[in-house]
């Protein structure tokens, strides 16, 4: 394996880490939903499916579950805020919330750094 590829799995292996903090059983699913909340924030869910190429029910119920109540009304993750947009009343726009940018700061700190090879 070159030096470029070993020094990005170890940047993603502790960037996941950060993750693990959080959920040691957060699915991928979730995981990319959070990522895609971060990189499109104050989008709505049709857009941010789209975006995705994933059908809405199935964002909507992992992006509840990264909110403050996940589908099954017990408490999420708390890493995304859901708000609704004044002129449509149907339509909910995300954000991150103060604990999910302190996340993916988190992960940027690995994803950015240099690693020293073991």
């Amino acid at each position: 394996m070159e030096n470029a590829e070993r020094q990005a799995l170890q940047r993603l292996y502790y960037a996941l880490e950060e993750i693990k903090g959080i959920s040691a059983h957060m699915p991928v699913g979730q995981i990319m939903g959070l990522l895609l909340v971060a990189l499109y924030e104050n989008k709505p869910l049709k857009e941010l499916a789209a975006l995705s190429d994933s059908h809405t029910s199935t964002l909507s119920r992992q992006l509840l579950d990264l909110g403050i109540r996940n589908r099954r009304m017990e408490p999420g993750y708390g890493l995304i805020e859901q708000r609704q947009n004044p002129l449509n009343l149907r339509e909910n726009h995300y954000n991150l919330s103060l604990k999910g940018s302190h996340l993916i700061k988190g992960i940027l700190k690995h994803l950015t750094r240099k690693v020293g090879l073991a």
